[in-house]
Order: structure tokens, then C-alpha cells, then sequence
């Protein structure tokens, strides 16, 4: 009777330890709880994003381990609607600026493990205009002016480019195109300054770029 004691009590205290040895792992470890951005295979445990407007942003979750545990969070900054089904986090922020969440799974043991996201809402990006020139020589020489470089910096987000503003000075030509390059003939020698303005699909306008021509 005395050995069976002894035996029952040393088992209670390996299983207390290994369980204590699981629950420091997990807290220092900190890799139960992952996040990953939609497409993505890397997993990580600090998120940073963002969402263009009202849309809705979606991100992975993944538990590595077989439990099933629940994926609870709290807003560290900022508010938005959160739902999670099928390790999949589906969040609208609810204002224009950062949010910040905190997401954590809870084992049975007590052993906890986190992952933040932050995401950034915003209404739109300014697009960027780039200018560029060459004279095609001839008879009839051609001037042109490219704007395919031009982008839309939310891109990503289904942003574009609906409008080309040149303009040439001081011949006061100021074409708006809905196509990025523009063809011209400057017919007399002299120092001219084209610019370029573009408009997305949101209508906001970029910054005006200059380039100097000369024509010999």
C-alpha cells in the first residue's frame, strides 16, 4: 500500500510538471496562434495591412495544434465588425485610420497565445503622375509625350487612372485624354514646358509634374 501511494504520487507530480512545461512553451513560444495575409503561406504572429474605403478585409488564422479552440479578441485601437469562420477572420473596420486587434486562443491547460493585426483604413491614394518626352525625327517630325509610367497607388484596391491632363506652354494646348500618350507637332524652335496631371477612378488628382522641351 505504501509503494501504491508512492507510485499514484509520483505520477500526479509528472503530469503536473509536463503540463507546466506545456503551458511555458506555449507562453514562450507564442507560435500556437498565427495570422496570414489572404494567398499567403507565411505565418506570423503580427499582422500589418490595410483596407481601401468600406470594404472588408480578410486574413487567415491557423492553430498549430489539434485542439479546438476558440479565437477570441479586444480592440487595443479603433473598432470594426469582426467575424471569424473557417480559420478565416473577415474584419470592417469601422473608421478611416488604424486599428488594432488583439486575437487569442485559450488551451485547455490555461496556456494562452497571441497574434495582433494592424490595419490601416483609408479612403483613397492620390495617384502619381510620371511624364516622359522623345521627338520622333522625320519629314514630318512627331512630338510625344508618355504617361504609362503614371500609376494609381491603390492599385491593389481596383484603383485606375481615368484621365490624362496634359498640357504644353506656352502654346496654352491642355488636352484631356483618356489614353497615355499624346502625340503632337511643335512646329517652332524654342523652350516649352509640358506637364501632366491624373485623375483615378475615385477623382482625385495627382500632384502636376513639368518637363522642359526644347526644340532646336
Amino acid at each position: 500500500m505504501k509503494y501504491s501511494v508512492y507510485y499514484i504520487f509520483s505520477i500526479i507530480l509528472v503530469v503536473l510538471y509536463s503540463c507546466n512545461n506545456r503551458k511555458d512553451y506555449f507562453e514562450n513560444t507564442g507560435h500556437i496562434l498565427s495570422l496570414s495575409k489572404t494567398g499567403s503561406t507565411q505565418l506570423m504572429t503580427s499582422l500589418e495591412d490595410s483596407v481601401k474605403g468600406t470594404s472588408t478585409y480578410t486574413c487567415k488564422y491557423s492553430i498549430s495544434t489539434n485542439e479546438n479552440l476558440k479565437l477570441n479578441f479586444k480592440f487595443k485601437k479603433g473598432n470594426a465588425v469582426v467575424s471569424s469562420v473557417a480559420n478565416t477572420v473577415n474584419v470592417t473596420p469601422s473608421d478611416t485610420g488604424l486599428t488594432i486587434i488583439d486575437f487569442w486562443v485559450t488551451d485547455k491547460i490555461g496556456a494562452v497565445s497571441n497574434a495582433e493585426l494592424k490595419l490601416t483604413r483609408f479612403k483613397n491614394l492620390k495617384p502619381v503622375a510620371v511624364l516622359s518626352y522623345y521627338r520622333i525625327p522625320s519629314a514630318s517630325p512627331v512630338d510625344v509625350f508618355v504617361a504609362h509610367d503614371s500609376y494609381d497607388r491603390d492599385k491593389r484596391f481596383g484603383g485606375t487612372i481615368t484621365s490624362y491632363i496634359y498640357s504644353i506652354q506656352p502654346l496654352n494646348y491642355n488636352p484631356v485624354l483618356s489614353k497615355d500618350t499624346m502625340f503632337y507637332y511643335i512646329s517652332v524652335p524654342g523652350t516649352y514646358t509640358a506637364s501632366l496631371q491624373v485623375k483615378d477612378n475615385d477623382g482625385e488628382l495627382s500632384d502636376i509634374v513639368y518637363k522642359q522641351i526644347i526644340i532646336p
